[in-house]
């Protein structure tokens, strides 16, 4: 497939900006890495775990919310290089200052994360570079060590294009995008990833670049996050599902979104955001095949569904629905995966392995159709 002029524009503006400000530009020797992106939601955490020869149980990983996560959420720990991971975690060791403190006394080391993560998944070009060494960062957080079952994996929510102006052979990577393409279907993920995020969400308020606050200064946005965690843990009180709360977390940023919040009260936006909430999962039906069409403003950034790396040839770039992968478990899918992560199981184990997740994602949705009317008349 093509690029839009729109895209090949922004490739263009990227690779101006890279070439005249990174000492690295096209100089990584990177190794054969295979990076899994994924939409929120549609499961590649657990494809990774699965088809890398249950990397899960090789691996010792003692997350002390690893138990909860996959016996109540069905959500797998991250067990590989992790962009997203790597470049906060980059930011935070150079600063080594207490964690829990970052955002609240050091504004470089909010404006240092504010600005690596808009470039990632936006692809921003900054146009203030003081004090912001973001070609250590980059180049750091692209390169991996880590080797399982003869591969370098890497996992992201964004597809890998900033890595093209570094990776001296882009034409050795590989990448699995798993992406959703029917309306119903992506409704029903974005109600999973809210519950297994949890309060994920209004913990990064004040540093990832939700769409809600762009409009807001530095100070509403503290005066804003903390009226919503005040009514959030009020919530919580009367409801003991963490599943629940991720979604109540992520309609809580959404009643932001318009200024009425500011003339009706906060829970009196929430409440109504949630009758509506309500109504769409009723609504839902996996069968249906309305298709989705991606905003226009999405085309030009790193998003699954932006198609920015539609020029890869086919060896390269591997797109996957989730709808042919997890509710068809399709057979040529699943043998290309277990090609790709050099899997030594058969056919079927997959397929089971995968019917099972989906069963468990299920139980997962309608436990939150169950659970948040409840919620609601409690408020």
């Amino acid at each position: 497939m093509s690029l839009s002029d729109k895209q090949k524009h922004k490739w263009e503006e990227l690779d101006t900006f890279f070439k005249n400000n990174s000492k690295h530009y096209k100089k990584l020797d990177n190794k054969d890495y295979t990076f899994t992106v994924w939409k929120g939601g549609t499961g590649g955490d657990f494809v990774v775990s699965l088809f890398l020869n249950n990397l899960l149980l090789n691996l010792s990983s003692r997350y002390h919310d690893t138990p909860s996560n996959l016996f109540y959420e069905n959500r797998y720990p991250q067990l590989v290089p992790m962009i997203e991971n790597r470049l906060e975690n980059i930011i935070y060791i150079k600063n080594q200052t207490i964690a829990k403190e970052l955002f609240h006394t050091d504004k470089k080391y909010y404006n240092r994360v504010f600005t690596a993560f808009s470039m990632w998944k936006k692809l921003t070009i900054p146009t203030d570079l003081t004090d912001f060494d973001f070609d250590y960062i980059f180049s750091t957080a692209f390169t991996s060590e880590l080797s399982y079952t003869n591969l370098y994996p890497i996992t992201s929510h964004h597809l890998p294009v900033i890595p093209y102006f570094y990776y001296k052979n882009y034409n050795k990577i590989k990448i699995v995008v798993i992406k959703t393409i029917n309306l119903s279907v992506q409704q029903y993920v974005s109600a999973l990833s809210a519950m297994k995020r949890g309060d994920n969400c209004l913990r990064e308020v004040l540093v990832m670049d939700y769409s809600e606050f762009e409009r807001f200064s530095e100070d509403e946005k503290k005066d804003i996050s903390k009226e919503i965690w005040e009514l959030f843990n009020k919530i919580k009180q009367s409801s003991t599902s963490s599943s629940v709360h991720g979604v109540i977390a992520e309609l809580l940023l959404h009643c932001i979104g318009n200024d009425e919040f500011k003339t009706i009260g906060l829970d009196r936006a929430l409440n109504k955001k949630m009758h509506e909430y309500i109504i769409e999962l009723d609504n839902i039906n996996l069968n249906n095949t309305e298709t989705i069409v991606p905003p226009t403003k999405w085309l030009t950034t790193a998003k699954p569904e932006s198609g920015m790396l539609n020029f890869l040839p086919s060896k390269q770039l591997y797109e996957i629905t989730y709808e042919d992968l997890i509710l068809n478990q399709d057979t040529e899918i699943i043998k290309r995966l277990m090609q790709l992560y050099n899997s030594n199981q058969d056919v079927s184990y997959y397929k089971t392995q995968i019917q099972l997740y989906h069963e468990r994602n299920i139980k997962l949705f309608n436990q939150l159709k169950d659970e948040l009317p409840w919620v609601v008349e409690k408020l």
